[in-house]
């Protein structure tokens, strides 16, 4: 609905669709509804070294191997897409101009031929920023924790690849349809919460307005379940 703000241009768009996958995979579901399931994984493309300049290819070289090794063995749990929730991303693509016959989703990535430098979601630098925060902390980490951590990191560093910003009624719209995507499977988790948190923050949009497009999401669906009753009785 509101994404259409974004789709004309291309950058936005793949930012947009990382931080809707984010919100996706924020949940670890539990139900039979899950689909995707798989611990995290990195594709070729994890280190896009074409992104950085020679200093620092080097320094992430060095460490790029202990941050595979780190993440494999820590990965905060599992992730994946319920099925709801599959479906109603791959709308939010076509919305978006980033669904073609070629083009799928997985756990962490989408995956198509122009896209895949972009397409992880826990890239190298999200990833390391989440590494050099667990240095910091003085005792265990539980895994809840290491998740909040590592999907703080991760909205931070798709939207950080925008070189035009926002305006506030696309980030506005962008918010809306993210929160959406959190209700579709009819749980709205903790961590499903704390990405959109993330992203409101990183937005600077006012928290409360999370409340807000809540409650008018609820009031759509509760007239969509009376339109239905209407033409099916």
């Amino acid at each position: 609905m509101f994404l259409k703000m974004v789709a004309g241009d291309e950058e936005w768009a793949k930012v947009v669709a990382k931080l809707l996958i984010i919100v996706a995979i924020a949940d670890q579901e539990d139900n039979e509804d899950s689909q995707n399931m798989a611990p995290l994984s990195f594709d070729k493309d994890f280190f896009d070294h074409s992104s950085y300049s020679d200093e620092d290819c080097a320094k992430y070289s060095e460490m790029e191997s202990e941050i595979k090794e780190y993440f494999t063995k820590r990965s905060g749990g599992d992730w994946f897409i319920s099925e709801k929730e599959q479906e109603l991303l791959k709308d939010y693509l076509m919305e978006l101009g980033l669904w073609e016959r070629d083009r799928f989703i997985r756990p962490f990535r989408i995956v198509e031929k122009e896209f895949k430098a972009q397409g992880t979601v826990f890239t190298f630098p999200a990833l390391l920023g989440a590494f050099e925060e667990f240095k910091n902390y003085d005792s265990y980490i539980t895994p809840d924790e290491r998740r909040k951590v590592m999907i703080k990191h991760a909205v931070s560093d798709a939207i950080n690849h925008l070189k035009e910003p926002l305006n506030t009624q696309q980030k506005k719209g962008i918010l809306f349809e993210a929160i959406a995507l959190a209700y579709v499977d009819n749980n709205y988790s903790e961590m499903e919460q704390y990405a959109l948190k993330c992203i409101v923050n990183t937005f600077q949009l006012d928290e409360e307005l999370v409340d807000e497009m809540i409650d008018y999401i609820n009031r759509y669906m509760n007239l969509y379940g009376e339109i239905y009753e209407l033409i099916t009785e």
